[in-house]
């Protein structure tokens, strides 16, 4: 029920083709806020490099990713 909302829907981190997590993003200035609530182990390498891609998708200059478990 938590990943699949249908309002401010989180999307889902997948590591191996497993759920690994489940992520928010907000606009902050021109920064995105990233939040991960891991359920699993995740690469923390791989999160970092896809939450610059999800910010430069979005418009945004910067990424801050806050990881929580």
């Amino acid at each position: 029920k938590r990943a699949f909302r249908p309002v401010a829907s989180p999307g889902v981190v997948l590591q191996d083709g497993r759920l690994a997590g489940l992520w928010r993003a907000r606009a902050r200035g021109k920064q995105l806020e990233i939040d991960v609530e891991q359920v699993a182990r995740a690469d923390l390498d791989a999160l970092q490099a896809e939450s610059h891609r999800v910010a430069e998708l979005r418009g945004a200059q910067a990424a801050l990713l806050n990881l929580s478990s």
